[in-house]
């Protein structure tokens, strides 16, 4: 019996991210493939292929790193403005909608809400439709802030170009200044509502 196998290589982490202060529970989950070299601490999501790719925010840090998701542009007339948001189930709570000075905000029920917006939001599918009760000016950009649905920690360097698995801490502690989220196409540290979103996994 013939096996056609890629062999990759496991990399100890030199930092520490899984705490003992809790016993730790890890499962093993596909990885998408060619996304480089991901660190030990990355906060992990599902795609829709249910594959692993790093937890992301989209959102907004200045003007020349804007990774908002922009949902449609203003014309004066148009009120409704719909869309998928990508890259997989989105975080509840995670989700803000603006339009000039008209901010909207989820309620974690699937409802998007503000004065003057309102509109629903299908976290698994990423499906979104947002009215205003006075359409957006011309040209006017309609952005949506959101974070996909975090599962768990890696908790070892993973090269996804040559590894197909990952480890996943998905109960126990951690050590949450060595957390990592993406934000764009950079990592940054992980801050209280990302932890706060990582369902049996605590912080120390």
């Amino acid at each position: 019996m013939a096996f056609d196998a890629v062999l990759g290589k496991q990399s100890l982490a030199e930092k520490q991210v899984v705490s003992p202060v809790h016993p730790a529970v890890i499962l093993t989950y596909p990885c998408k493939e060619n996304q480089g070299i991901l660190d030990a601490g990355v906060i992990l999501s599902l795609n829709a292929e249910g594959k692993v790719i790093p937890y992301t925010k989209y959102v907004y840090l200045s003007e020349a790193q804007d990774y908002r998701f922009t949902l449609g542009t203003g014309d004066g007339s148009t009120t409704t403005f719909t869309g998928t948001l990508p890259n997989g189930p989105t975080a509840s709570l995670s989700v803000e909608v603006q339009a000039g000075s008209v901010i909207g905000k989820d309620d974690g029920c699937g409802r998007i809400i503000g004065t003057g917006i309102s509109g629903t939001i299908n976290y698994e599918t990423g499906e979104i439709s947002i009215t205003f009760s006075s359409a957006p000016a011309n040209g006017t950009a309609v952005k949506v802030a959101y974070a996909t649905r975090p599962i768990g920690v890696l908790t070892h360097i993973l090269d996804t170009t040559k590894e197909s698995i990952a480890n996943v801490l998905v109960h126990g502690c951690v050590v949450k200044a060595n957390l990592l989220v993406k934000v764009g196409d950079v990592f940054l540290q992980a801050d209280d509502r990302d932890l706060a979103r990582l369902r049996d996994i605590y912080g120390v």
